[in-house]
């Protein structure tokens, strides 16, 4: 994983803390990041065909991944 990606990757958790939890936008959101279940990726797509495909890649990982491992993924 090369460093611009674990950047991105650590500004988003930096900003689900603070807005999404710190501002209680979503109330299942802090659960699932304290007991490590969010997924973070970083999608390198850069058209729609990519971007699909990695989202039904992660769909169906979701799909099949036990919930108390993966709760979500952003």
């Amino acid at each position: 994983m090369s460093s611009d990606t674990i950047n991105i990757i650590r500004h988003t958790r930096a900003w689900v803390e603070r807005a999404v939890i710190g501002l209680n936008l979503c109330p299942f959101a802090k659960a699932v990041q304290v007991k490590g279940q969010v997924r973070y990726l970083l999608c390198e797509a850069t058209d729609t065909e990519g971007l699909l495909t990695v989202l039904c890649a992660q769909l169906e990982r979701l799909a099949k991944v036990d919930p108390a491992q993966t709760d979500t993924t952003l």
